[in-house]
């Protein structure tokens, strides 16, 4: 599959991979629908697709890189704070997403919204978390390594 990892390699790059992967699922969308090109059972299929992939990018955040950043930012809280609580309001706008009726869906607003409130924690994790992590004492290829396990067990039990 594209997008997939060697575990030999560094979690900031992972990041910023699946980042990139997410955004590109936004711009396949939003080009589909301006050309009206978007059947809607590919919309429908196109925005669970996008609601996985954050999910998931944003749950192996929090289990795994989070609480190993939180131990060595002990001086500087406040950044991994804002950050967590922008977690938490995309995962109520991805509940939203996901419990949301097939005609919401369809419009195409919830997942504009998403889009827009990802970009920007995006950018800010990409201009303000990640420099902190090459400086600070982490094993970022053991970072990695933990995050492809884990996804790759979730993604199995979704699979189920």
């Amino acid at each position: 599959m594209k997008g997939e990892f060697h575990p030999g390699a560094n979690v900031l790059r992972l990041l910023l991979r699946q980042q990139a992967m997410i955004r590109r699922l936004v711009r396949r969308y939003r080009a589909a629908r301006c050309a009206r090109s978007l059947e809607a059972q590919e919309s429908l299929r196109l925005g669970r697709v996008f609601g996985a992939a954050v999910g998931l990018h944003l749950r192996l955040q929090e289990e795994i890189l989070y609480p190993a950043v939180r131990r060595l930012l002990r001086e500087d809280p406040g950044l991994l704070d804002g950050l967590i609580a922008e977690h938490g309001a995309l995962s109520r706008l991805l509940a939203e997403l996901d419990e949301a009726p097939p005609d919401a869906l369809l419009s195409g607003v919830r997942l504009a919204v998403l889009s827009d409130r990802l970009d920007h924690f995006f950018d800010r994790e990409r201009d303000q978390l990640f420099p902190r992590l090459d400086s600070l004492a982490l094993d970022l290829r053991a970072l990695s390594r933990l995050m492809l396990h884990r996804r790759h067990a979730l993604r199995a039990v979704s699979a189920v």
